[in-house]
């Protein structure tokens, strides 16, 4: 696939007014991380875009024939603007042309085309799925001293990408990165704590038990590496 030969657009706060609207569309989580880290201008549109599908996921029609369930509401909102995944995958060819270092840019955009594509296929896994998920792991493990809206988003990203990549069931490679999720921020060891750092973010009251679960299933295995650990130590 060709590299699209166009140039990433970077600019500081204050922002012009036409991406400070774009900005204003976004949840508080991504519009910190706009303002705070260095975003494109092509990726704060991208997620303004998407953006205008949230509405789908939990507003329903009132008309009991358009009344669309909320899985489907949820397909919606990453796949019925196809070019959200098109325009993800050509950023990030964007971001590879242009020799910039991992950044949450790159994690934002791999997020994005992950869901889109667990969302759109029948095929729930393929070696495309394989090497994203390899590249997300890889991106989000080169950045070394997140921010604190960095911090959020890999959260946020982490545990969305954790749920949709495993609907056939246990996906190692999501699991990895939810692991190293949790060794790295302590803060999502709490629930609670990971809840509010994720309703800053595209947050739908319909998936929480579900993302309740992934979570759930993390801390187990957290807690069996506790013990594996210990259990080494004492053995030495």
């Amino acid at each position: 696939m060709a590299f699209p030969n166009r140039r990433l657009q970077y600019v500081r706060h204050p922002f012009p007014p036409d991406i400070c609207r774009h900005v204003s569309l976004l949840p508080t989580g991504l519009a910190e991380a706009a303002i705070s880290s260095n975003l494109s201008v092509q990726c704060i549109q991208l997620l303004a875009s998407v953006a205008q599908w949230a509405p789908l996921v939990e507003t329903p029609k009132t008309q009991p024939e358009q009344i669309i369930d909320p899985q489907t509401r949820y397909c919606r909102l990453f796949c019925e603007p196809r070019e959200c995944s098109r325009d993800a995958v050509n950023l990030l060819l964007c971001l590879k042309r242009s020799g910039l270092p991992s950044g949450i840019e790159h994690v934002i955009c791999l997020g994005l085309a992950i869901a889109i594509r667990h969302l759109s296929g029948e095929n729930r896994t393929n070696i495309f799925d394989t090497a994203s998920l390899e590249a997300l792991n890889t991106n989000i493990k080169a950045i070394d001293t997140p921010t604190v809206p960095e911090s959020e988003v890999i959260i946020w990203i982490s545990l969305v990408t954790n749920w949709r990549t495993q609907c056939r069931g246990p996906l190692r490679r999501a699991d990895d990165l939810l692991d190293y999720v949790v060794d790295s921020f302590p803060v999502s060891r709490s629930w609670g704590k990971l809840v509010a750092i994720c309703r800053k973010f595209w947050w739908f009251e319909c998936f929480q038990e579900d993302w309740e679960k992934c979570w759930r299933r993390g801390m187990e295995r957290y807690h069996s590496r506790e013990t594996d650990e210990n259990s080494n130590k004492q053995n030495y």
